[in-house]
C-alpha cells in the first residue's frame, strides 16, 4: 500500500512541475488589443508594399476609410484563415476596395519579404474576386522599428516567440480618411453587414467605444522548438488538473479502504 501511495504523489508532483514549466514558458499576458478608440495611427511610418516600392502610410489613405489587418504572412494557425475570412466577407459589402475603401495588411515579422506580400496578395484577390481593385489593397512588410511605431499607435501588443514566431490578437481595425482609429472588429470571422457599417461611420469620421470579445490570440506548438501554444498549453493545464483531481480522489478512497480492510489492499 505504501509504495502505490507514493508512486501516485511522484505522479502529481510531475505533473505539477510539467504544468509549472509550461505556463513559464511564454508570459502572454501583454498579448492583446489595447483599444484606442479616436487615436491617430502613425502616418508617417515608411513600409515596403508588394512590388517593393516604399509607401507611407498617410500616402495609402487618400482620404477614404480603411480596413488594417496586422499580422503575419507565414503565420500557421489563425492568420492565413482571418485573413481568407475578410477577404471573402468584404467580396460581399456592396463596396469596392480601392473607390469607397482601402484595405491594409501588414506584417508584424520583419523577416518577411515584398514577394511574399505579393503571394499573399494574389491569393487574397483570388478570395476578394475584384482584380480591379489592386490600387486599393496594399500587403505590407518592414524593419522592426517602423512595425512597432505603428503596431504602438493602434494598441496592437504582440510578442515574439522562438523560431521566428509570434503571438498576438486576432481582428481588424478601422481607420477613419484622416488616419484615426474609428472601431475595431475582434475574433476570426467577419459578418458583411457588420464590415459594411464599420466602413461606413469610418468614412464619416464616426468614433465607436471599446469593444468587449474573447480574445482570440495566435500561438501553437512548434515541432523544432517543442513549446506549446495558447489553445495546448490551456488544454494541458486543464487536463492536469483534471488528471491530479483524480488521482488525489484515489488516494483517498485507497486511503479509506485501506483503513477499513488492510488485507484487501494486499
Amino acid at each position: 500500500m505504501k509504495w502505490m501511495l507514493v508512486t501516485v504523489a511522484a505522479l502529481i508532483a510531475c505533473l505539477l512541475l510539467a504544468g509549472g514549466a509550461i505556463a513559464q514558458e511564454t508570459n502572454l499576458d501583454g498579448v492583446a488589443f489595447e483599444q484606442k478608440p479616436d487615436a491617430l495611427i502613425d502616418t508617417a511610418a515608411t513600409f515596403k508594399d508588394e512590388t517593393g516600392r516604399s509607401v507611407k502610410l498617410a500616402d495609402l489613405l487618400q482620404d477614404r476609410p480603411t480596413v488594417l489587418m496586422i499580422g503575419f504572412y507565414q503565420c500557421p494557425m489563425l492568420c492565413d484563415p482571418l485573413l481568407q475570412n475578410m477577404a471573402t466577407s468584404l467580396k460581399r459589402v456592396p463596396m469596392t476596395a480601392g473607390k469607397e475603401f482601402n484595405v491594409i495588411t501588414l506584417s508584424i515579422d520583419p523577416a518577411e519579404t515584398p514577394a511574399l506580400s505579393a503571394s499573399k496578395k494574389a491569393e487574397l484577390f483570388k478570395a476578394y474576386g475584384h482584380p480591379d481593385s489592386a490600387d486599393g489593397w496594399h500587403c505590407l512588410t518592414g524593419d522592426k522599428d517602423n512595425i512597432d511605431r505603428l503596431t504602438a499607435s493602434v494598441g496592437y501588443r504582440y510578442a515574439t516567440l522562438p523560431g521566428q514566431q509570434f503571438s498576438h490578437p486576432a481582428g481588424l481595425i478601422l481607420l477613419t480618411p484622416s488616419g484615426h482609429v474609428s472601431r475595431y472588429l475582434l475574433g476570426m470571422t467577419f459578418q458583411s453587414w457588420d464590415l459594411r457599417m464599420a466602413i461606413l461611420e469610418a468614412a464619416q469620421g464616426k468614433i465607436s467605444g471599446v469593444t468587449n470579445a474573447v480574445l482570440l490570440r495566435c500561438y501553437h506548438y512548434d515541432p523544432a522548438t517543442g513549446r506549446y501554444g495558447f489553445a495546448i498549453q490551456s488544454a494541458l493545464r486543464i487536463t492536469g488538473c483534471l488528471t491530479a483531481t483524480a488521482l488525489f480522489a484515489s488516494i483517498a478512497y485507497l486511503s479509506y479502504r485501506y483503513r477499513q480492510k488492510p488485507e484487501a489492499l494486499i
